[in-house]
Order: C-alpha cells, then structure tokens, then sequence
C-alpha cells in the first residue's frame, strides 16, 4: 500500500472512482465480430442467389424466345411446303414458267422438276450433264434451232 499512496501523492488530481454504466459481458463482445461475419455471409449469399436467379431467368427468356423463332419458322416452313407441294417449280430458276416441268433425273420430291431449258442453261455452265443432286448422268438430244425442243433420255 505504501507505493499507492506515493502514486496518490504524486498525481495533482485527486483518485475518483467510476461506476460502470452498463455491463457488457465478455461473451458479447467475442459474438459482435461474429455477427458481422455473418452478416457478410448472408449478403454475399444474397448477391451470389440474385446473380444465379437473374441468370435462370436470362437463360429462360433466351429458350422461350429460341422456341418462339422456332415455332414461327415451322409454321413459314409449312406455309412453303404446302406451297411448293401445289405448285411443282423449278429448282433451278424457282417459277412456274411457261414451259412444262420435266424429271431428268434420280431426284425425289421438289428437286426432280425442272425446265428443259433451265436444265440446258445449266448444263452449258457447268460443261458437264449430270446432276448436281444425284449425280445422275442425263443424256440430253436437243432438236430444232435454237433448241426448241429437248428430249431428255433417262
């Protein structure tokens, strides 16, 4: 006690005491940087669930425009299928013309019509006589001048 009151004497402010106000227990001040940890882990959890439903959702909007293109890209395909199985064409100048479609070849479905013409014209740029589909060979006799008439030998 002699070192105390030395202490006491030294010092020119006289010894208060203080009353604590309130107590906080060690346990709590160990739980606060806890409860910010958490609170860190649950926002990022929360930014982390946002960004993944934001992505389900872009990916969702993404299929459903996929399957309405698609959907409307059916419906013109059928559109031209029934057009097309009316109306045989040529599938070299793609028209009805004035001149009967003719089947030179192997072909199946809209790609066997064809002009006699369209098919000379062709023939003569490609300086060969097959086809370019089904590689069949196609023996073409062409009478009259200028070609009005072609027979198509298979």
């Amino acid at each position: 006690m002699p070192k105390m009151t030395e202490y006491a004497n030294k010092c020119s402010e006289p010894l208060q005491r203080v009353q604590v106000v309130s107590s906080v227990s060690m346990d709590a001040v160990e739980t606060m940087p806890q409860d910010r940890e958490e609170q860190l882990i649950n926002q990022t959890s929360r930014k982390s669930r946002q960004q993944r439903q934001q992505r389900v959702y872009n990916m969702m909007k993404d299929l459903q425009q996929k399957h309405l293109a698609n959907l409307m890209q059916g419906q013109m395909n059928e559109q031209e299928t029934d057009m097309h199985e009316s109306q045989n064409i040529c599938r070299i100048c793609h028209s009805l013309g004035d001149e009967p479609l003719i089947t030179p070849c192997h072909c199946s479905g809209s790609a066997k019509h064809v002009h006699a013409t369209c098919l000379l014209t062709w023939f003569k740029r490609a300086v060969k006589n097959t086809c370019e589909l089904c590689r069949h060979k196609v023996a073409i006799k062409k009478k009259g001048k200028p070609y009005s008439e072609v027979v198509v030998q298979t």
